[in-house]
């Protein structure tokens, strides 16, 4: 087993058939600028696998991790794993861990909650291990091998040692995975900070959706939706992607952001979708709701969804709040017309990955716990990591798995 470093994007990868579209070259383009930091792709191959990029085939790749090395906090929390679970201003912390956090014996005097200076003295530079997306898991022939993960991730930490870096972070690792077994098994600790939201589509639609429900909960939803219907509220697939669609795709991200207390640059959220779709012209469905305009340009609501074999991840979504005939628009774009519209793209399942994770159990997901695996890589990062994993309360749900 041989460990293969690469700044750009590998050719292995690249001939590699079937890579999943998150861990993709396309994908890493289309949701270029993400992350913070330089980008690294790190994977092992058989013995006697070829020294060069070209020589290297789909065959070669064994088991390989894609991520940056970060060299300070980012300004995003969510593209940086130490924010993400040491920060007490972290977007999946509640009240109690937020004290908790704050509460560090290794912060610094004179500093507010939000600036630990100590994990941060402790842990940047540090190696950041994950997909655009808010996934982390692994590539290759031996991707569900915790041998193989076990090899990989320990010659990662070896590597990362090498590079003078204070730690390896996973930040959005299923908690019962291969991966995180594999490396809390090399001494990562894993505080579960969220889970990710997965619905399996039935194969009879909107009915069928209804039967996972108790009645009174059927009653509701089925006059939820009669109402948005009666107001000429009903999801459809765009056929084509204009850029009138765009434009108000865009309008309608700005809503949703202000809804959040988020900044709402139309400009930014234009060029976001645009490069989105034009990256990944046969990956990209977009289902509006309302409006009479035939390319969907005069939408009251939306939701996009970027397909990966048979699994819609959705990745962006707004509706027009001002306008009283929106309400409960959004789940007819996100929900309802995805599950209707879902087996004939030859999806059979739905990601609606992190946060919210109650209001999306109410709509019928099942909840797949996500660790945050922190391996510090000196005496001082391995001291904090320990006290952030204490922060976190410990979880019993088990999820249901991914169908």
């Amino acid at each position: 087993m041989t460990l293969r470093v690469s700044p750009v994007y590998p050719a292995a990868w690249l001939a590699r058939p079937g890579m999943p579209l998150l861990a993709s070259e396309r994908w890493q383009r289309a949701m270029g600028g993400r992350f913070d930091g330089d980008p690294v792709w790190l994977w092992t191959t058989r013995p006697g696998g070829g020294e060069g990029h070209q020589a290297e085939g789909p065959e070669s790749l064994l088991a390989g991790l894609a991520g940056h090395v970060v060299e300070k906090p980012a300004d995003y929390p969510l593209v940086d794993a130490l924010r993400v679970v040491a920060d007490p201003d972290s977007p999946f912390a509640d009240e109690a861990v937020r004290r908790r956090l704050a509460q560090s014996p290794v912060q610094s005097p004179g500093q507010t909650p939000a600036q630990t200076l100590a994990l941060r003295a402790a842990w940047y530079p540090y190696l950041l291990l994950t997909c655009p997306g808010y996934a982390t898991f692994p590539v290759g022939d031996a991707a569900a091998d915790p041998g193989a993960l076990r090899d990989l991730l320990s010659a990662v930490i070896d590597w990362a040692r090498g590079q003078g870096l204070r730690g390896v972070a996973l930040p959005y690792t299923e908690a019962d995975s291969p991966l995180a077994h594999a490396a809390a098994g090399l001494g990562a600790v894993a505080p579960v900070i969220s889970t990710d939201s997965q619905l399996a589509v039935p194969g009879g639609g909107f009915p069928a959706y209804l039967d996972g429900f108790p009645s009174r909960r059927r009653r509701t939803l089925r006059a939820e939706r009669r109402a948005l219907h009666a107001r000429g509220l009903r999801g459809r697939r765009a056929d084509r992607i204009t850029d009138g669609l765009l434009d108000r795709l865009a309008e309608l991200r700005c809503h949703h952001r202000r809804k959040y207390g988020l900044t709402a640059d139309p400009a930014a959220e234009r060029a976001r979708l645009g490069r989105l779709t034009e990256l990944l012209p046969a990956s990209v469905d977009v289902i509006t709701v309302g409006g009479t305009a035939a390319d969907g340009s005069d939408a009251v609501s939306f939701g996009l969804f970027v397909r990966d074999h048979d699994t819609w991840h959705a990745v962006y979504t707004g509706n027009d709040y001002d306008n009283p005939r929106s309400r409960h628009a959004y789940f007819e774009a996100a929900y309802y017309a995805p599950l209707e519209l879902a087996g004939r793209a030859g999806v059979s399942r739905i990601s609606y990955g992190l946060a919210a994770e109650e209001a999306k159990r109410h709509r019928g997901c099942t909840s797949v716990p996500i660790a945050c695996l922190l391996r510090g890589l000196t005496p001082e990062a391995r001291a904090a990591a320990v006290h952030v994993a204490a922060a976190w309360p410990a979880r019993t749900e088990t999820g249901h798995g991914r169908s």
